[in-house]
């Protein structure tokens, strides 16, 4: 039922808005991919290769609308389309729904912007937030050097619950609703341009929820937040800044944010009886820089993220991501272009780590470039291991190499291949016999419009 509506959603987009009768500039963009990939010795272990080893060829669609309705006014919509070969697009099976990414209202009065509705966010450089969530975003700008953002996101909708208070009769006297399950985020932040080549993003962020347990999103999913699915009441707060400079052929960039917060534990939690509140607090830094020398660009970057020092304890001092937020580094540990797995133990965001790589981008014709680094990361804390359960000491995850070389076919029209490999250290074998170096080999096609 839920694709049939979307069908006569996008119908009715097509109706009203081509109509001749509407003065309105619309706009279509998108692109479609196909790709083949093979992942390999995903877990780090060849007796467990089939636990996380893919092999496949998909497809993926992306369709934006965008209706100019005026200059201080527009509609966006954005849809996906995607499936394995063999999947929803077997023979004979029936199409696959549609997933709406994007769905918005943006306009503008005096210096002010409003962009109300589902809408992609990139902050903190994806640790706060790097999804599309459904928001209140505001914008003011004071001057052509300084403005300022407010952000409130519904990350997670729950429902409500229903407390009443009785006489001796059995008679209501009074009923009090609670909001459960909900969770949400504000972020509040300032962009300041030092000069048309230095900017300063300061930033605060605020994260609350009351009973997290029944639905702990992507901190009780990834594992982000140790014993979310525990928690009742959290309250987190993050401090930090983004940093960008430029400097003719040179740029610089750095973030670093501070955590701190509280979460309760349900009272009909297992571990209730040990530990009733943790506080939590962390740190994660990230910095980099890049230099074009014309038809050879060097890059690299240094990131750090606190572990846990103690796991028995009532105090969660590992850096944990905003609900939503993804770090994307290297092809294989951290994410990549093809993310939509990770190897074991390592996060999909900077927490419990220290690493950074380096990277050369050489482009020797039109149309060719050829990207090629080299990255190193390591545990700082001890941690459980997703294969054996047991205790982990801090070690090395491991050293990648990374290849990717495109190549435009026509205008709108770029070949891609990837390759990735990585010797995997002890944090991600956890010393296990028959312990294996995963890899990765890409191949795509991809058509912009």
């Amino acid at each position: 039922m839920k694709k049939y509506s979307i069908c006569v959603f996008i119908s009715i987009l097509l109706t009203v808005f081509y109509s001749t009768s509407w003065a309105i500039e619309s706009q279509w963009s998108g692109n479609f991919r196909t790709r083949w990939f093979s992942e390999k010795d995903w877990s780090g272990n060849s007796l467990r290769k089939y636990e996380k080893d893919r092999t496949q060829v998909d497809m993926r669609a992306n369709v934006a609308y965008t209706a100019n309705i005026h200059d201080n006014l527009k509609f966006v919509s954005d849809f996906r389309m995607e499936s394995a070969y063999g999947g929803a697009f077997a023979v004979g099976s029936k199409p696959k729904d549609v997933k709406m990414r994007q769905l918005y209202m943006d306009f503008s009065l005096n210096n002010a912007n409003f962009i109300i509705g589902q809408q992609d966010f990139y902050e903190a450089r994806g640790l706060l937030i790097y999804d599309a969530a459904p928001a209140f975003n505001f914008k003011y700008d004071l001057n052509d050097k300084l403005g300022v953002n407010f952000i409130w996101m519904k990350t997670a909708e729950g429902s409500k619950s229903i407390d009443g208070d009785f006489d001796g009769d059995g008679n209501v006297e009074s009923i009090k609703t609670d909001d459960i399950r909900d969770l949400d985020f504000y972020i509040v932040s300032s962009t300041v341009k030092l000069n048309p080549n230095i900017t300063f993003k300061p930033y605060l962020a605020y994260g609350t929820s009351d009973e997290l347990w029944q639905n702990p999103g992507t901190w009780g999913e990834y594992g982000w937040l140790p014993n979310a699915e525990f928690f009742d009441n959290i309250d987190l707060v993050y401090l930090g800044f983004d940093a960008d400079a430029s400097f003719g052929p040179a740029s610089v960039w750095f973030t670093a944010i501070y955590q701190t917060g509280t979460a309760d534990v349900d009272e009909n939690a297992a571990i209730y009886n040990q530990i009733k509140d943790y506080s939590i607090s962390g740190f994660t830094a990230a910095g980099g820089g890049s230099l074009n020398l014309g038809k050879i660009t060097l890059s690299g970057q240094l990131f750090f993220a606190t572990g846990d020092d103690d796991l028995n304890d009532d105090d969660i001092s590992c850096f944990v991501p905003g609900e939503g937020g993804y770090y994307y580094w290297s092809e294989i540990m951290g994410l990549g272009s093809n993310d939509d797995d990770i190897l074991d133990n390592m996060e999909w965001a900077l927490s419990n780590i220290i690493g950074g790589g380096a990277g050369v981008s050489v482009s020797p014709i039109d149309k060719l470039t050829m990207d090629f680094s080299l990255w190193y990361a390591a545990a700082l804390e001890d941690f459980i291991g997703k294969k054996t359960g047991q205790l982990v000491e801090a070690s090395t995850y491991g050293t990648e190499v990374n290849a990717v070389i495109g190549y435009e076919l026509m205008d709108n029209l770029k070949f891609t291949f990837i390759g990735a490999y990585v010797f995997a250290g002890d944090a991600i074998t956890e010393k296990l016999p028959d312990d294996a170096n995963p890899y990765s080999v890409l191949g795509q096609l991809k058509l912009t419009f």
